[in-house]
């Protein structure tokens, strides 16, 4: 990576916007913008491959939501394990 370190800007009340920038040897993220960003290309992934053998595999073996627990770890409460 290029940048010594990455800096996230929190949402809050000071009126701008920085996204994608560097600050000398930092890249400078928008928190919100960041985490948007990362929901649309997860959704756009998953449009792509979800109909494929390897996904339907792997999505298989992966982690499940357990709504009402997993006994005997945790039950009554939803888990995602």
């Amino acid at each position: 990576m290029p940048y010594s370190r990455v800096l996230f800007l929190e949402p809050g009340g000071h009126g701008m916007v920085m996204h994608n920038n560097v600050f000398n040897d930092a890249l400078n993220l928008d928190v919100q913008i960041f985490c948007a960003d990362i929901v649309a290309s997860c959704r756009a992934w998953l449009a792509a491959v979800e109909g494929s053998e390897q996904y339907k595999t792997n999505w298989a073996a992966s982690m499940q939501r357990h709504p009402d627990g997993l006994a005997p770890y945790i039950v009554g409460l939803p888990v995602i394990g």
